[in-house]
Order: structure tokens, then sequence, then C-alpha cells
């Protein structure tokens, strides 16, 4: 059940009526890991109690505290992942590089299955640190794998943040008028920007050879603009589903965009993630704690990891490993600038190098095979004839999304962090006419076709 879809917004609404008359804390809980398990079974029933058996072994495994019992957890987590996720992906592999035909049975991949599974983990290695004890209340921690908001493409929260807002009811209209305000936005973004241009971009992409160099430049730009309002408004709308029920969520992104190097960018793009990678894949394997060789190789193989993450398929690995590369890249550049006394870079550069290698990088994320991304390079680099197919969808918002961010630096110049949504107050003119405005482009504008959210694959 896509959080975009009309039997959603029934839902939402059904449940958000059925909690607002629960006050006692514990019946709450278990109506929401009800509610939560339903959602989960629209999807499937068999990965609904797929999710059920995991979650109840992952809380029997931790309950004693034992650092045994905590390590197979995360070993069967990862067991578990990897067989959902990359079984038939090493098998094809496999088969293509030894020459055979392998008949094997397709693994069908449980829905958000990365997801919850980076929850579990995160819960078991926190515990085994000492970070805090293992809950007893079951009810509490099949909430925290299983939250519907969270469960489609994240953000990725961890135990102690989420949980203790479990124990509080704060439904009530404040929060609701804002957590509508955040779904509406990012509503706004998937239908409205992302799926139209999703047109565009897979035409080009799925047959690159068959259009001029102009037409797939366009659609490079467009899918960065595509991804990120895919993502970002997914984001956003489970965001504002939980502000609406009374639980925060931390923001997912934070303008990466205008990231002034790709150690930047990784800050601000899917923040819960790169923390997520960082904390339980980057430290554990040394950090920058055993000289800067293996820090460098550290950081190439924890974003290679987060490359694989995102899905079974070699182009994934390559923009894992480039942005590896980038950051080593810019790591070394960091400590010759340092060593040579340069002068920083206007930023109006900086900004423009790294979406420039950005934009360029979302092409092995994008293309659906190394031959196509070798052929979308090429057109790119070395001008090439075709039929020239220039979306007025994808030039419109491109101008468009420009002048916005330009608008949006100029209003955030002196804060170190931006603002993030443009909330309105719904009590004056201004606001409620932002608010239909945004309602009326989704109806007029949003695109019909049911494209489902990028990150949900992953």
């Amino acid at each position: 059940m896509n959080l975009n879809s009309i039997k959603f917004i029934l839902f939402f609404a059904l449940v958000y009526l059925g909690l607002y008359f629960v006050k006692d804390i514990k019946k709450r809980n278990i109506i929401l890991l009800l509610v939560s398990f339903a959602f989960y079974i629209f999807s499937s029933i068999k990965f609904a109690i797929l999710l059920l058996l995991f979650i109840t072994l992952i809380y029997l495994l931790s309950l004693k505290e034992n650092k045994n019992c905590l390590k197979i957890g995360i070993i069967i987590s990862v067991l578990m992942l990897g067989t959902f996720k990359y079984f038939n992906f090493f098998v094809d592999s496999f088969s293509k590089v030894l020459g055979l035909s392998l008949n094997t049975v397709k693994i069908l991949i449980p829905l958000g299955v990365s997801f919850y599974v980076f929850r579990a983990i995160s819960y078991l290695v926190d515990i085994y640190r000492g970070k805090y004890k293992a809950e007893k209340d079951f009810v509490l921690f099949a909430l925290y794998i299983s939250y519907f908001p969270e469960m489609i493409s994240g953000p990725i929260s961890r135990f102690d943040y989420l949980s203790e807002q479990f124990k509080e009811n704060n439904q009530n209209i404040e929060n609701l008028l804002i957590g509508i305000q955040m779904f509406v936005i990012g509503l706004f973004k998937k239908v409205v920007i992302a799926d139209n241009l999703a047109v565009f971009v897979a035409a080009v992409f799925d047959n690159p050879e068959v259009y001029n160099s102009l037409s797939v430049v366009l659609a490079v730009i467009a899918y960065s603009i595509e991804i990120y309002m895919d993502f970002s408004g997914y984001s956003d709308m489970s965001i504002g589903v939980s502000k609406a029920l009374g639980y925060d969520i931390k923001k997912n992104f934070d303008m990466p965009y205008i990231s002034k190097s790709v150690t930047e960018f990784w800050k601000r793009w899917h923040i819960s993630l790169s923390s997520w990678l960082q904390e339980y894949v980057y430290y554990p394997l040394g950090g920058n704690r055993k000289g800067v060789f293996r820090q460098y190789l550290n950081l190439f193989l924890t974003m290679t990891i987060g490359g694989l993450w995102h899905g079974a398929s070699w182009t994934f690995v390559v923009w894992g490993a480039l942005q590896g590369l980038a950051l080593i890249v810019h790591k070394l550049f960091m400590v010759y600038k340092k060593k040579s006394n340069l002068k920083d870079m206007p930023d109006v550069v900086t900004v423009m190098l790294t979406m420039f290698f950005i934009t360029l990088s979302w092409i092995p994320f994008r293309a659906s095979s190394f031959g196509k991304m070798l052929i979308i390079l090429k057109k790119i680099f070395i001008w090439s004839e075709g039929l020239a197919f220039y979306s007025s969808w994808a030039i419109v918002m491109v101008l468009i999304v420009t002048v916005t961010y330009l608008f949006v630096i100029k209003q955030n110049k002196n804060r170190t962090v931006h603002s993030y949504y443009p909330v309105q107050n719904l009590e004056t003119v201004k606001g409620l006419f932002v608010f239909f405005l945004l309602i009326a482009s989704v109806i007029c504008f949003g695109y019909t076709g049911g494209s489902p959210f990028i990150y949900a694959a992953f």
C-alpha cells in the first residue's frame, strides 16, 4: 500500500480516529502494532508472518543481553538480508562467470526488509555496546521494528529515540495540522514532480542509443531531480504521518544539492542511512583509528557496501565504489590544500563541481546494465545524433527547481541548519493559500500512473 494512494489516506484516517480516543499508552501501542502489521499484510500475509517470526527471534535473543546471543542475532539478521536480497544476484553472477545455466527458484524480496533488518541490527549492536538495556516489553520492541510510517523506505530511526516517544501520547490538533502539511509537501514532490519526470527519464534511460546527446543530458539532469523528489517526498510523507500521530521522526534530507563537497553531500542525503553506515559499518571496520591507508580503505568499503545495499546489481556496486573514491579524493585534496595554503574556491564553484559529480554518478544508479550506462556516458561526452526528445515538463521542472533552490539558499544564507519544511500557519490567508495551492497542484498535475517509490525496491 503506497503512501500516495487513496487507499492509504483512508487507512490513515481510520487509524488516526481510532487512536485519538485511546488515552492509555499500552493500549495505544498495541493498536499501533496491530495497525502496522495490517499495513504490512496489504503487501503479503506470508511476509507479515516472516516479519513476526523475525521480530520474535531477535527479541528472545536480546533478552538475556548475552554477547553470544547478540552476535547470533546480528548474524541471523545479516543472513536474512543477504538471502532475500542477494541470493538471486549471486547465483546469476556465478552462472554467467562459469557459463552455466542454473534453473533456481527466484526468491521474492519482502517489502522493506532492508529497513527493518537495519533497525534490528542497530538495536542489537547498541545493546552489545552497552548503550542501553534490552527492551522487556515485546509490544514496544515489535512496534519499533514494524512501525508502519517507516516500513517501506525508512528513515532508519534508532530504538532509544523512537521507543521513548511511544511511551507518551502527543496526538493533538497542532501536530495533526503540521503533519498534514508535511504529508502534502511530500505528496507534491512525489506525484507532481518525480512521477511526471519519471516518464521522460524511463523512456531515455531504457533506450539511450535512440536519442541524441542533448536529450540524454536532459534525462540525466531530470533523473537527479526525480530521485531526490521521490525519496525526499516519501520521507516527508512518512515524517508527516508520524507527526500527525504525535511521534517525531528525524529529517532524512537537508538540501543535499547545495553541498560544497561529496563529504557534505553524504551528511545531507539519506541522513539516516549515512549515519547508520558510519556507526555500524565504518567504525567497526576501524574508522580512522588505524592509519590513513586503512581510513581510506574503510571509507571505500563502507560506500561500496552501501551501494550493494541499494540493489542486487553490479551497477549499484559501481555507484557505491564511485562514492567511496570521491570521498577519498576529497580528503586527499583537503590535506593537499592545507599543506599548500590554497585559498578556498568560491562556494558557487564547489557546489557546481559537487553537483556535476553527483549527477553523473546517478547514471550507474539508474541504468539497467553496464551497456546502457556506457552508452549514456558516451552520449554525454561525445556528441551523437538521434531522436530529439526534449520533454517540456523536464525543462520546466529543471528551471523551477533551480530557481526555488536559489531562493531557499538566499533565505538561509546565514544559517548552518537550513529550514526544511515550509510549514504555514493555517489560520492565516497566506497559509491557507499555500496549502490549497499544493493540493490543487496535486489534483491537476499529479501523475496517475501509479509509479512506485524508487526506494521501496531497496
